[in-house]
């Protein structure tokens, strides 16, 4: 792998990605170990028909059988999808790769340390794109459940402060719940109360929980647009992302993995 690229990409977010796809002089390093982690991680509703306006990635997702022609994508499918588009496009994604520090390169640019499996490394960039969630104003931890009843979201918000809601799942009979946390509530804390507010909303039995997201679902502050997090379309921060300038990137402030 070369040492020095044209932009690092932090966060395999769908912006991220377009900008990869868009710029093969990148490096991504995403520290999970799903791409588009704002939506396959954390479960992300989507609510209506994607962006259909012609791309790889849309090309790629029907050839997948993930994506109908009427814009409709299957949640549950769509990772599975990413990854044979990724493969297709051969884009230059590492991943886990947690990045550690962040530092002005003697010849211009940045010095990016990150941490993998093999160990500590360091690559330069001249631009870095930051597309992690950062000022998050709001918080859920997603779940999947089939056998709904007509007032499961009521019956939630009376056991979770800060609201539940309910939306349509990629299949007939499922849905997705969103329950809302505080952006200090822990992921650990946040599993474990979902499991005492289900049973104090449905003391004698009910809905039934499928699967519970591997991560919280960030919305971030307005303003966010570089964010994953700040899209509800996939397709529409590919998008976005394919049509950045490298040029066109804000500064990044260097800084330590404390503030990371």
């Amino acid at each position: 792998m070369d040492n020095s690229f044209e932009t690092i990409v932090l966060g395999a977010s769908m912006v991220g990605l377009g900008y990869a796809c868009a710029h093969p002089q990148s490096l991504v390093l995403e520290p999970g170990e799903l791409l588009a982690p704002e939506f396959t991680a954390a479960f992300r509703p989507i609510t209506g028909p994607v962006c259909m306006q012609d791309s790889p990635l849309i090309q790629s997702l029907l050839g997948a059988g993930v994506l109908s022609d009427d814009g409709a994508l299957d949640p549950l499918a769509f990772s599975a999808g990413l990854f044979r588009f990724a493969r297709e496009q051969r884009l230059p994604v590492l991943m886990p790769a947690r990045p550690v520090s962040v530092r002005p390169a003697p010849q211009g640019g940045y010095l990016v340390e990150f941490l993998t499996s093999s160990g500590l490394r360091r690559k330069h960039a001249w631009y870095l794109l930051d597309t992690r969630p950062k000022e998050v104003c709001r918080k859920s931890l997603n779940l999947l459940c089939h056998d709904a009843v007509p007032d499961m979201a009521e019956r939630l918000c009376g056991a979770f402060p800060l609201g539940a809601e309910s939306l349509p799942g990629g299949v007939e009979g499922e849905s997705i719940l969103r329950i809302f946390f505080s952006p200090e509530d822990s992921l650990r804390a946040a599993r474990q109360s979902i499991i005492r507010g289900w049973r104090q909303a449905f003391p004698g039995g009910g809905p039934h929980i499928t699967a519970i997201a591997f991560d919280f679902d960030y919305i971030p502050e307005p303003g966010g647009s570089l964010q994953g997090a700040a899209f509800s379309d996939p397709a529409d921060a590919f998008l976005c992302g394919s049509r950045l300038l490298p040029a066109s990137l804000p500064d990044f402030a260097c800084e330590k993995e404390d503030a990371l």
